[in-house]
């Protein structure tokens, strides 16, 4: 096919067109031209193989339509949907991939600016859909002027971009997002690195040499959780292009690898080298940050991340987290609460909450400092937002948030989340002990009971033969508070001793074991006040007496 001549286009708006390749995609392929038709001037499908309804479903949406066969080169099939299309720009797009609603609309504003001479091309962001919610996002040249020498390279991830640098080609970015979701599961993620390993490793139109080639295949290995192989290839890359690269993507690669064969010295290292070359990239700060404060290296962790509050975090042609903006602020409060300085980690939440209201870590890290700082009703909304915005069940803001309703003599609301705790992990002591109290005050006889008797057993005593007498629940609590501070948990027998005394204020045992937290905590007139009370309530004196002679009073 004849490509449009290079010149004389001046006189007419330059049209875009999309070119895909496709293999058994009926199931996607229609949401994809439906979220892109009427956006584009042109749609060029070429199969590579399909045996289900592909082709005959892109023919329905108006698409021109070709054949590759496969080869074992992505790049390959891209280049012969470039060599189909007639438009003066092309958009390229996987089966997987979706644009919304209002990147349609920005798309065919787009449009109307594209240049006629045909030398740009426009980076858009790409944000792919993780497993485990590590969304990522990455700058990707997909729209490229269609002219001679504009070709993908690369049996595999094939690039544009090399062709559009020797071209002169520059580049633009622009505010539209492409969605793209086929990483969504570790079968399929292990699936294609098998393949594309496979493909890189036989050799097949392999320059010695090739970085790129060298790259891919380290990738691939990551892909694998191969971390060691991963390492061995991009130390490859590193004497190919001396003893330094300057892609800061492979310093962050070979961190990574290092952090998940647990060596963080030696991903340490890599970061700082990192840091070293690149001084002006808030991402390599950001991610020097996050590893120092996992290690504890707290003074190089604020430094690292406040350089990188200075900088600022600009999208790159690497992928970083989605929500990296946020988590700069929030990683950096959770560094200066760490030393103590509080008023400055608040101001950080509050500015990972600017970027992003409904961050669930900074709003339960917000809502726990303030918490701890007496501000209960400021924590209770910041906790009950985070809760709200929380996507699963996170332990230590529910048992924060409890701890808030309890505080200001919620109840019932603190009793409904340790309900809905106990609904995810029913021998958690914390919530247990939680529940046991909430039910006392909440008059939730059945629970009461139920958790009790759970707590009981965790100890040899099996609660089915308790009677229902409120005193023999009290007796219950207080042996169990007994065990736990025999075993160093002061805090839950501290609640239930507490909450035996609620059950039964005369219940002596529940007394002593309050006077005996008491003494550990060095609170002697406390201690001595519980001990006078248990006493009148029925323990011997030879119990009060060995406790004062240890506190040395008489």
């Amino acid at each position: 096919m004849v490509k449009l001549q290079e010149q004389g286009r001046d006189d007419k708006r330059p049209t875009l067109g999309v070119v895909m390749i496709v293999k058994n995609e009926e199931e996607r392929l229609p949401l994809i031209l439906s979220d892109i038709q009427g956006a584009v001037d042109e749609i060029v499908v070429v199969d590579t193989g399909s045996r289900d309804r592909s082709v005959e479903i892109a023919r329905s949406y108006g698409a021109k339509t070709g054949f590759s066969a496969w080869c074992n080169d992505f790049s390959a099939a891209r280049n012969e949907s470039i060599r189909l299309a007639g438009s003066d720009y092309l958009l390229w797009l996987d089966a997987d991939d979706r644009i919304r609603a209002e990147d349609r609309e920005k798309i065919r504003e787009l449009k109307k600016s594209l240049r006629p001479a045909r030398d740009r091309g426009y980076l858009l962001r790409i944000m792919v859909q993780g497993n485990d919610d590590s969304d990522t996002v990455a700058l990707q040249p997909r729209i490229f002027p269609n002219r001679e020498g504009i070709v993908f390279e690369g049996r595999i991830h094939e690039q544009i971009l090399p062709s559009m640098e020797r071209s002169g080609v520059a580049l633009e970015k622009v505010d539209i997002t492409i969605e793209h979701s086929g990483y969504h599961s570790p079968e399929v993620i292990r699936e294609k690195a098998e393949r594309n390993l496979k493909i890189l490793m036989d050799g097949s139109g392999r320059k010695e040499g090739d970085v790129m080639h060298l790259f891919r295949i380290a990738m691939s290995y990551y892909a694998l959780r191969d971390y060691e192989k991963c390492l061995e290839y991009l130390a490859l890359i590193r004497r190919q292009t001396g003893t330094e690269t300057r892609e800061k993507y492979h310093y962050l690669v070979a961190a990574e690898c290092y952090a998940r064969m647990n060596e963080p010295g030696s991903a340490l290292r890599e970061l700082r080298n990192a840091v070293r070359i690149f001084p002006r990239s808030g991402a390599v700060q950001y991610f020097l940050g996050y590893l120092c404060l996992r290690i504890n290296l707290l003074d190089e962790a604020i430094t690292a991340l406040g350089n990188s509050v200075g900088l600022g975090i600009e999208i790159e042609n690497f992928p970083l987290p989605t929500d990296i903006r946020e988590g700069l602020h929030y990683q950096y409060g959770c560094a200066l609460e760490k030393v103590g300085r509080v008023r400055e980690a608040v101001s950080a939440y509050q500015e990972s909450l600017h970027a992003n209201p409904g961050y669930t870590p900074a709003l339960r890290a917000l809502g726990m400092v303030l918490l701890n700082s007496g501000e209960v009703q400021k924590a209770i909304s910041c906790l009950e937002r985070a809760q709200q915005s929380a996507g699963k069940y996170d332990r230590q803001l529910c048992l924060s948030l409890a701890r808030a309703y309890i505080f200001v003599g919620k109840f019932s609301d603190a009793h409904a989340v340790y309900l809905g705790s106990l609904q995810h992990d029913l021998c958690d002591m914390e919530v247990l002990s939680g529940a046991v109290q909430t039910s006392i005050e909440t008059n939730d006889i059945q629970t009461l009971r139920s958790s009790i008797r759970t707590l009981a057993s965790f100890f040899g005593r099996e609660g089915g033969d308790f009677p229902d007498a409120a005193g023999d629940y009290a007796g219950a609590c207080a042996e169990i508070a007994r065990v736990l501070l025999d075993r160093d948990d002061p805090l839950i027998a501290k609640r239930l001793a507490d909450a035996a005394l609620r059950m039964d204020e005369t219940c002596a045992h529940a007394h002593l074991v309050c006077a005996d937290i008491a003494l550990v905590s060095g609170d002697v007139v406390k201690g001595i006040s519980c001990m006078e009370k248990a006493l009148s309530h029925g323990v011997s004196l030879d119990q009060i007496t060995e406790r004062m002679e240890r506190i040395g009073t008489p």
